[in-house]
């Protein structure tokens, strides 16, 4: 939508930049980083890091393959190669969560959602290699109004007055 001039701004963590770098700008808000989520009970959860690579033949609890979320997880997967074996897919972090805490597989998740989700009898584990996320607000060039130069501008100073807080 945001390409096609429908809305003039957007947040996102995922975007073709290569499609969007001409008629869009984009201000980086909050840098993260993905995490594997899984049930309290899971051998990854009492480590405190894993080798991503170690996690190749787990069931994985993904969310809608036409996200950009579901797109960077397998990309990441497939750079260390290995197709991670897909059980479920949900649009829902609270379902998805809800899955892994009865142990029918485990999930990636930014750090600040898990965290912000976090259920009972979940684990949150760390792996190598890192894998940043930047949330962004994306605007459209062509229509960058004064409103939308505000918005810009609270979103960049919100983001400043919370920086403490994200990973």
């Amino acid at each position: 939508m945001l390409q096609k001039g429908t809305i003039d701004a957007a947040f996102s963590t995922y975007a073709d930049k290569e499609q969007l770098a001409e008629e869009t700008d984009s201000y980086p808000l909050v840098w993260d980083k993905l995490v594997l989520v899984t049930s309290a009970h899971h051998p990854f959860a009492a480590r405190k890091k894993i080798n991503l690579i170690e996690a190749k033949d787990e069931e994985f609890i993904m969310p809608p393959k036409s996200s950009g979320a579901y797109i960077e997880m397998m990309g990441f997967c497939h750079s260390l190669g290995f197709e991670p074996k897909t059980k479920y897919h949900s649009t829902s972090n609270l379902t998805r969560f809800g899955l892994i805490a009865e142990g029918l597989g485990i999930s990636f998740a930014s750090s600040t959602v898990a965290v912000s989700y976090m259920v009972h009898n979940i684990s949150i584990v760390e792996f190598e290699p890192r894998i940043p996320r930047t949330l962004s607000l994306w605007a459209f060039r062509a229509k960058q109004t004064p409103q939308i130069s505000n918005f810009i501008e609270f979103c960049q100073r919100w983001a400043e007055t919370r920086r403490a807080h994200f990973v």
